[in-house]
Order: C-alpha cells, then structure tokens, then sequence
C-alpha cells in the first residue's frame, strides 16, 4: 500500500522498526537500552503482538525491522514471522547470533517475504568480542551467523558492526571485511559508538577520539584499497568533504530530508509509537509519548499519528530544515566526529547537543521541572 500525504507529511511506503522486547540474553557494555527502558511499558503479550502486525496492514507498513533486546528470546518470534509473511509484509531482524535454534532457522528459510537479517558484532578477535559481550559470546555468534547464512540461502546476511577503539586502534578494514566475508556475510553496514560522559569504565574503554576515527575512515575509503565486501557507512557531508580532500576522491555527498513520522516509525516493547528514534533520548518527549497516546494495540496507525503529539512532532520536523535538501543535523558542528545530535541528546547534557534544533527545544519544555 503506498502511502497518501498527510498533513505535509513524506509521502513513501512506511517501515516499522520493532523493539520487540526488553530481554536479551547478553549485556554488552555499550547497550543503550538501559539508559531509557525504565520509562517504557511492559512488553505485549503474544495477542497484543499479533495485534500490532494487523495494524501494520492497516496502515500501510510493508516492511517491519525486528530488534531488541534480542528478538529470538520471545517465544513467539516464529509465529510473528509467520504473521507478517502470510500478510505480504517484508520482515528482517537484529540478532547476536547466540540463540538461533533450528525452528527459528526452519521458519526463516520458508518465508516468501523477508530481507536479509542482520547480525550484530563490534570485534573479529575472540579475546576483544568476549570482552564486550561476555565469554564465549564471539564463537556463539559466528556459529549462529553461519546456520543463518545457510538458512537465507544466496541472500546471506548483514553484519552489523558497531566500532570502537579497540576495533579502530588494531585492525585494519580489509581484517573486518574479510572476516566476515568468511563468514557468509553479503553486506556489512559501520555504526558508530556513541558513549555517555559518564560511562562505567568497561564502556569508557571502547570510546574513540575523532582522529582515531578518521584515520579508519581513510584507510577504508582510500582508492588503493579494494574491499573484499560490500559495506555501508552512513557518514555526515562533513565527514564526506573531508575525505575528499584529504584523499582527492569524489564521494557522494548525500542531501536527503528527514523521514520521520512518515515512513520510518519506532515501536516500543509496550506499543507505543516513536514518530523518530530522537524521541528515546529525551525523557521528556518519551514520556510525552508513553502518557499521551494510546498504543498501536489501540488505535490504528494514522489516527494514532493525526493525534496532537505526533502533529507537533510534524511541524518541529517541518521548521528544523537549514537547508531544503539536508537533514538539519547534517548541518550540525557535531556531525564533524560523531553521528548525529540524536546520539548526543541521549549522551549528553542538552547544552552541548545543537541548539537551533527545535525538537530538542520542544523536548525540553516537557522535561519535569526539579
């Protein structure tokens, strides 16, 4: 179903990001779910989950992104699947690898829509992948990776690599790439770490300066280089017109405006509706949405977002344009080393994230007072 303008609104096919559950059975020092889980709801039932995947028809989702915590601990994650296939809606997930049993696999490879399923890692080495994960985590998540890579057939699977400075500091990209190449992975997408000012000191460790970071973006993009595998790197148009100088390259610098509420929504464990992930750093604009709202178990998708909240989500999203190609935090001096004012809403103090951003003032006034 494509999806008609509302209000202004991005008009293009909507995708639904699930945080399908709080649990996991891993606690990796950089996970971020801690820091905002004690504001969100307990988890949907299983009806309540079926629930949702009906109104995702309803309003039009034709792709549903599945993570977690970690999404193959609840124990109707095959029946989900099932759900959204039977229904037309694409399906992938994000997942450790750790605890992929055979009927996970068996319902993976009969899907008839599904796009490749990630697997998430920081580290190719055993000693540093334990060391964020746990022991024995590094040969538990490649044993996953490869029964799924044999379960999705010639599509294989995405790895999601999250960088810190261990990573930065000691491997070169061909190490990663062609780890993973071994491992039966098609694609690999770099994330950035983004770690709070007060971080525990296992976490502080994996943080990373702006030229450790730069010297791997050079190293990766140098035209000498020839990766073994295709890869992704969602980097900012400063980062981009740097390493055109510095390398004499011509990357594409992207211009694409933000589209949030439109197409790209988060859902909550409890079922509330995110119009964009920036909402999960800010307490106060999360607990607007938490109190505010009904749930998607509720209420159907475009009247829970004709609903005031989502509306003066809409309109700050509308003013925040510096430029009408470019997403407004693509603007931000902040872009130069890090990922976007998203990430240091959440991370830091809001004195230090941009302040001509008016999501960020908004959220602001809805902080509780002390």
């Amino acid at each position: 179903m494509k999806i008609q303008p509302v209000a202004g609104w991005i008009s293009f096919e909507r995708r639904l990001d699930w945080e399908l559950t709080k649990r996991c059975n891993l606690r990796c020092a950089h996970c971020i779910s801690r820091s905002f889980h004690e504001h969100v709801p307990d988890e949907l039932d299983a009806d309540g989950a079926l629930r949702i995947v009906d109104r995702c028809v309803e309003g039009g989702i034709s792709q549903v992104h599945f993570f977690g915590g970690e999404p193959t601990t609840r124990p109707d994650f095959t029946a989900l699947l099932r759900r959204c296939d039977e229904l037309g809606i694409s399906t992938s997930f994000n997942t450790s690898g750790t605890d992929l049993g055979a009927p996970l696999l068996e319902t993976w490879s009969a899907l008839r829509h599904r796009r490749p399923a990630w697997v998430s890692f920081e580290d190719v080495r055993e000693h540093a992948q334990d060391a964020i994960r746990g022991a024995g985590s590094f040969h538990q998540g490649r044993a996953g990776a490869a029964r799924l890579a044999e379960a999705s057939g010639d599509e294989g699977f995405v790895v999601a690599f999250t960088v810190t400075r261990p990573a930065l500091a000691e491997l070169h990209p061909r190490d990663v790439l062609e780890s993973f190449g071994e491992l039966g992975a098609r694609h690999v997408v770099f994330q950035d770490l983004a770690v709070p000012r007060d971080a525990p000191p296992r976490l502080t460790r994996l943080a990373f300066d702006g030229a450790l970071w730069l010297a791997f973006l050079e190293r990766l993009f140098d035209p000498a280089f020839n990766p073994p595998l295709a890869f992704t790197y969602r980097l900012k148009p400063l980062v981009l017109e740097h390493l055109n100088r510095r390398l004499g390259v011509e990357l594409p610098v992207p211009y694409t405006g933000c589209h949030a509420v439109s197409t790209e929504l988060r859902l909550l464990p409890g079922g509330t509706v995110l119009p964009c992930s920036a909402a999960v750093g800010w307490t106060g604009a999360l607990r607007r949405f938490i109190d505010e709202t009904p749930t998607l178990v509720d209420l159907p998708l475009d009247e829970l977002l004709a609903l005031e909240p989502y509306r003066c989500f809409c309109e700050h999203k509308n003013v925040r344009h510096v430029d009408p190609r470019m997403e407004p935090c693509r603007a931000c001096h902040l872009a130069w080393t890090k990922c976007n004012p998203c990430v240091f809403g959440r991370m830091l103090d809001e004195e230090h994230t941009v302040q001509t951003c008016a999501w960020v003032r908004e959220a602001r006034e809805h902080e509780p007072q002390t």
